[in-house]
């Protein structure tokens, strides 16, 4: 099948839901455009080695709704590292890693869920 403009600009919204165990319930975690990827890197870049801003910034790209749009702001996400359980924000960046990988074999397992 052959794709039109208008399906390349459409972005596809691929979010995996996962479980928090500390708080008994579920978030969507999705994965980000290339543009979206570009502006994350680039805040990563900046924020240098600072852990509490760089898992911040990565909790603000990857939770998202369930149709894949963003969730939360970056000062919401700095809130959550000092509301949420370390396995919870490790659950959630795990997620968003695996989500956003570039290899095949990542491709293959978000396709799954």
């Amino acid at each position: 099948m052959s794709l039109t403009l208008d399906d390349l600009l459409t972005p596809k919204r691929v979010v995996r839901e996962v479980r928090l165990k500390d708080r008994g319930g579920s978030v969507h975690v999705r994965a980000l455009t290339a543009g979206e990827a570009l502006a994350f890197h680039e805040r990563i870049k900046a924020a240098g080695e600072d852990s509490r801003t760089l898992t911040a910034h990565q909790i603000a790209a990857y939770l998202g709704t369930a149709d894949g749009g963003s969730m939360v702001t970056l000062d919401q996400a700095v809130a959550l590292v000092d509301a949420l359980s370390q396995r919870d924000v490790a659950t959630i960046l795990r997620a968003g890693t695996e989500l956003n990988r570039l290899d095949d074999d990542a491709i293959e397992v978000a396709a799954k869920n």
